[in-house]
């Protein structure tokens, strides 16, 4: 695979050598330009990210561009492509990891004394300036850990790479983005026939995530974003484990079906102290985690997002609601989606039971008619996430970004009506 989907190294250099000042800013403006003039290019990808699915072809590239006196420096994204492609698809090899003979200990981890770690290792040596790293999701058709470790490359060997070269040069991470595709689950899709045989999203065997201790390059990692998380299980205990060796977090986005073991993770050991963005995706509260999340974070916080959020009962959002204005002084953008109290879950799983009160914001529309929305809304500029019950206009959300947050919320949680299910 190319590390420049359209621009090889040699007409990098040749731009280079026609720029007056060969700063960033000048390649960005000669980027665009050519760009404009037809060539399917773009300077974030190019110039700021390297893209590697640490195949042989892939990395040997990326080695021959790291050796440049220039280019190196302006990386600051290392994006990995882990897509799996078994050899029986000729157009797209090569796949993930190939060309290379993978080695592996008694553990099933790869050894580090592989030609392809020590090229990786060497080329982020030369990237002295990328603490960035983006993966790609993509799908393996693997049904177990033991098939994991059988076979030539996985995914999961991606991250005991990225784990190691990070960790042996003591580089500093600013960003860990790891996009988990949202799909049906297993069952469903066997149901529908779309495959023959069973797949799993995102298994990711426990020997990628050994601990490293105080060497661990998580530690460092203060801006984590782990998106749209489809098969719950394993995919909850990827991001667990992650997080138990997080510890600096700066902001935190986690995606879909997040339960509340993942939650508990989370705010332990106060993991959150001092974080600034939060946003989650179907989280599942109790009333203990919740509190000891504003106390870590609340004085700091300056952005909080809650899709489809959930409380356990007996703990509920009407009661804590209306402490948000007191708790969340700092706070610049604020947005909850889908608020719901739910019973407890009839099965040891971490998830819930049947809803028993969903939070709307009827209070935004004129009562009891719901065909006019309060003046307030207009006022403070609220957007509002609006639906459809009984016959009836409902608020579902509402998001706030501006200078009267104290106002604001003092609105919305006023604003607040629980509803039974349907």
């Amino acid at each position: 695979m190319s590390a420049f989907e359209c621009l090889s190294i040699e007409l990098i250099d040749e731009i280079l050598q026609h720029l007056a000042a060969k700063d960033l800013a000048a390649v960005r403006l000669v980027s665009r330009t050519l760009n404009h003039k037809g060539h399917r290019i773009c300077c974030s990808a190019l110039f700021g990210a390297i893209v590697t699915d640490f195949s042989k072809e892939s990395l040997h590239e990326l080695h021959r561009f790291s050796t440049h006196p220039q280019l190196p420096h302006f990386v600051h994204t290392l994006r990995v492509r882990s897509f799996v492609q078994p050899p029986s698809n000729p157009e797209h090899l090569p796949w993930l990891g190939a060309g290379f003979h993978w080695t592996r200990d008694d553990n099933g981890c790869l050894k580090t004394s592989n030609e392809g770690i020590k090229l990786s290792q060497e080329i982020l040596h030369r990237l002295v300036n990328c603490t960035k790293i983006r993966v790609d999701a993509g799908y393996e058709k693997w049904s177990s850990v033991s098939e994991f470790r059988a076979s030539e490359f996985t995914e999961s060997d991606c991250f005991f790479i990225l784990f190691t070269i990070f960790t042996l040069e003591e580089r500093k991470i600013d960003l860990f983005h790891y996009p988990l595709p949202y799909g049906p689950s297993v069952t469903h899709w066997a149901e529908l026939d779309f495959i023959a045989a069973p797949v799993r999203l995102r298994r990711i065997p426990y020997f990628t995530l050994q601990s490293r201790g105080s060497d661990d390059f998580r530690t460092k990692v203060s801006d984590l974003s782990v998106q749209m998380v489809g098969d719950p299980g394993d995919q909850e205990t990827f991001v667990m484990e992650f997080l138990k060796s997080v510890t600096n977090l700066r902001s935190v986005s986690l995606g879909f079906s997040l339960g509340s073991d993942v939650i508990d993770v989370l705010v332990a050991n106060h993991r959150c102290r001092n974080l600034q963005h939060l946003l989650l995706s179907n989280p599942i509260f109790s009333g203990t985690t919740w509190r000891k999340l504003l106390e870590d974070c609340g004085a700091t916080l300056l952005s909080l997002e809650l899709r489809d959020a959930r409380f356990i009962v007996p703990d509920s959002w009407l009661p804590l609601l209306p402490q948000l204005p007191a708790r969340l002084p700092r706070l610049k953008s604020f947005a909850v989606y889908d608020l719901y109290d739910c019973e407890p879950s009839p099965y040891p799983n971490g998830t819930t039971g049947d809803i028993k009160w969903r939070i709307l914001f009827q209070g935004l529309y004129v009562q009891p008619t719901c065909d006019a929305f309060v003046p307030a809304v207009e006022e403070m500029g609220f957007a509002l996430n609006l639906g459809w019950r009984c016959r009836t206009n409902v608020v579902l959300g509402v998001a706030y970004e501006g200078k009267d947050m104290s106002k604001a919320l003092d609105i919305i949680v006023n604003a607040v009506m629980p509803f039974p299910p349907i």
